[in-house]
């Protein structure tokens, strides 16, 4: 019998719907590269991953801002 065989194209299409909210950490990025170069994969997960990277090259990376003391 024949396992099922795992589909990263929903952890790619959320990955797409946080990275154009610039909300994708580096931690998820990384997992899904890794998910996507280990396994053997489709035309449409090659095709998502593909806009997945186009917008992350798009998107600015989160910017930590330092606030400024006030003085009183």
């Amino acid at each position: 019998m024949r396992e099922p065989r795992y589909s990263i194209l929903s952890d790619i299409n959320d990955g797409i719907d946080r990275a154009k909210q610039g909300k994708l950490a580096l931690y998820w990025q990384r997992n899904i590269e890794h998910e996507y170069r280990c396994k053997k994969v489709t035309p449409a997960e090659q095709q998502a991953y593909t806009d997945l990277q186009d917008i992350l090259a798009a998107v600015p990376a989160a910017v930590h801002t330092i606030v400024p003391p006030v003085d009183l």
